[in-house]
């Protein structure tokens, strides 16, 4: 009842024994399976939901479809994100933080979880931040999930530690 009316696109992904991508990557935005497009007509043309042209990592922007950013070995990692209130009335949002090394697909990948609120006032937008302090991986994938009425906004934000290496096998293959 809350989604926004529009287009949009269903990505699929294909992954064996929760390790191997084998079709598209599903921590990214720009290497996915196959897709399928809908529509969703409804009485909703504004929303509340992460501003993705807004995110940053440790200061600099974030780019979803490029490149994961790298960052100090072990700094702590401010990821920043705007929460975009497009209707005419103050919403108040749960966000939901999830470190994982590496991706999202095991459980036991998960090192930190956070809920927060944040209230946006209407026709505005309010800044929302996770620290990462863990340092003992190379690759981090930071999933921000926003709930707004019965709909989410959800974006995976990937970053790397310089100088840390560690060997993982993304695809198998002949």
């Amino acid at each position: 009842s809350y989604a926004k009316s529009g287009s949009y696109k269903v990505a699929t992904f294909f992954t064996s024994a929760k390790k191997f991508n084998l079709l598209g990557l599903s921590f990214t935005d720009d290497i996915v399976g196959n897709t399928a497009s809908f529509t969703v007509s409804g009485e909703l043309k504004t929303d509340v939901s992460f501003d993705k042209t807004s995110v940053t990592v440790a200061g600099q922007k974030y780019r979803f479809a490029a490149f994961a950013p790298q960052v100090d070995k072990s700094a702590p990692v401010p990821v920043v994100a705007s929460v975009s209130n497009k209707t005419n009335k103050a919403a108040t949002v749960s966000v939901g933080w999830d470190l994982y090394y590496w991706d999202a697909q095991l459980a036991q990948n998960r090192v930190d979880h956070k809920e927060v609120l944040v209230t946006v006032p209407a026709n505005s937008s309010a800044p929302v931040t996770y620290t990462a302090t863990d340092a003992r991986y190379p690759v981090y994938l930071l999933v921000g999930t926003l709930h707004w009425g019965n709909t989410q906004s959800i974006i995976n934000v990937r970053f790397v530690r310089s100088g840390m290496d560690r060997t993982r096998i993304n695809f198998p293959g002949i």
